[in-house]
């Protein structure tokens, strides 16, 4: 191969790189929360959140067939308000934040729906990996989903045995690109 043909494939190679690059999205980890409702016995709702979101997005609404979502929380900047309940809820009772330190979903396929866009994929918590569909909007450069888990599919909080802590999880995620 002459000089000239190695120089056409070195831009050519660059090019692609940065083109690849440029639809991976930053993250705005300060400004990018997950929500979550928990209601317990007797209509009792705990509301919290987790941040320290960080990961990688390829999001161009043109080309779903090339999207994805790697995206992963501190497990231990859970947040509901309440110190010793906080406390609590990051011990090894839940979700044991020593071991495992994030919670993380992993896309698999990002679709257009009638109210924006369904990503099936799956959330590593508590090191038990499960499929999950998030369905979410993109709008201004955020990203706003909604699911449900269900805490015993994770093995978060097994050990207790009562029926004051709630077993469904409403779980909102807004996630802001810079």
């Amino acid at each position: 191969m002459n000089r000239s043909m190695k120089v056409k494939g070195l831009i050519i190679a660059i090019i692609t790189v940065l083109t690849i690059s440029s639809n991976a999205q930053q993250i705005n980890a300060e400004k990018s929360i997950v929500n979550f409702t928990a209601k317990g016995m007797f209509g009792k709702e705990v509301k919290g959140t987790f941040t320290g979101m960080k990961g990688e997005i390829n999001f161009d609404v043109n080309d779903l067939d090339n999207a994805s979502l790697d995206v992963s929380l501190d497990a231990a900047s859970i947040f509901t308000d309440k110190k010793k309940r906080d406390n609590h809820l990051k011990s090894e009772d839940f979700l044991e934040v020593n071991t495992f330190t994030e919670i993380r979903f992993v896309s698999e396929s990002i679709k257009k729906s009638d109210n924006g866009f369904i990503t099936n994929g799956e959330i590593k918590m508590h090191g038990v990996n499960q499929p999950a569909t998030i369905n979410f909007t993109f709008e201004n450069n955020t990203f706003t989903g909604n699911l449900q888990i269900n805490r015993f599919d994770y093995k978060i909080g097994e050990k207790i045995k009562t029926k004051m802590v709630a077993e469904l999880i409403d779980v909102e995620i807004i996630c802001i690109m810079n």
